[in-house]
């Protein structure tokens, strides 16, 4: 079973001081990191792609592909991962690194990421994108 752990990249403190709970809880922020533990112990963080994170996405691998729900929800999912065991990935610029980033992360940590990215459209909406291109 994930485990799922959310940061947010800005600081919770007042200029220096304490640091203080939000009055309200905010819906997730393109920046904010979430973090799923997979079926082998690994802590993987992604975050929600912004508009042009998926043009970018789209646009390497083409129209065919990128038309494809089958190729895009694993894609995707992929693509949104920032970091393994604290270790920063830098995006895939090309379906060749995609494709290894998806064989790095197996299937223990895609579905890992999918889980959560099920379990956060639930609490709010947010992965609503990601999760309907990994319909399978």
């Amino acid at each position: 079973m994930p485990t799922v752990e959310m940061h947010s990249e800005e600081s919770t403190t007042g200029g220096g001081g304490p640091a203080t709970a939000p009055a309200a809880t905010p819906k997730p922020s393109a920046d904010e990191v979430r973090r799923v533990t997979d079926a082998r112990g690994r802590v993987i963080g992604w975050k929600r792609l912004g508009y042009l994170e998926e043009m970018r996405l789209a646009d390497f691998l083409g129209p065919q592909t990128s038309n494809v729900d089958r190729y895009m929800g694993p894609a995707t999912i992929a693509y949104a991962v920032t970091e393994i065991d604290g270790e920063r990935l830098p995006k895939p610029i090309s379906r060749l690194q995609l494709e290894s980033q998806i064989q790095r992360l197996g299937n223990e940590g895609m579905d890992a990421l999918l889980g959560d990215a099920r379990q956060m459209a639930t609490e709010g909406g947010e992965a609503a994108n990601e999760v309907d291109r990994a319909k399978n």
